[in-house]
């Protein structure tokens, strides 16, 4: 059983089989072979989803990374 909230409502699931569909997208740039500039965007939908009822995962997240080899 899955649950998910849109607005104020929530609609409980009864397929296993309906899941969510959370997309995650990173874009890099490595201007040098040493050095590595990432912007990571989790949830980019901003859906509130659980992995079983009452345990909501985390909202929209931006990371932005920064990665240097020595």
């Amino acid at each position: 059983i899955t649950s998910c909230r849109k607005g104020k409502r929530f609609f409980f699931l009864t397929f296993a089989a309906r899941g969510d569909h959370i997309i995650n997208m990173a874009l890099a740039f490595k201007p040098t072979t040493k050095f590595k500039i990432a912007l990571i965007v989790k949830n980019m939908l901003n859906w509130e989803y659980t992995a079983r009822p009452g345990l909501f995962q985390a909202p929209r997240n931006y990371q932005l990374q920064l990665s240097y080899l020595f």
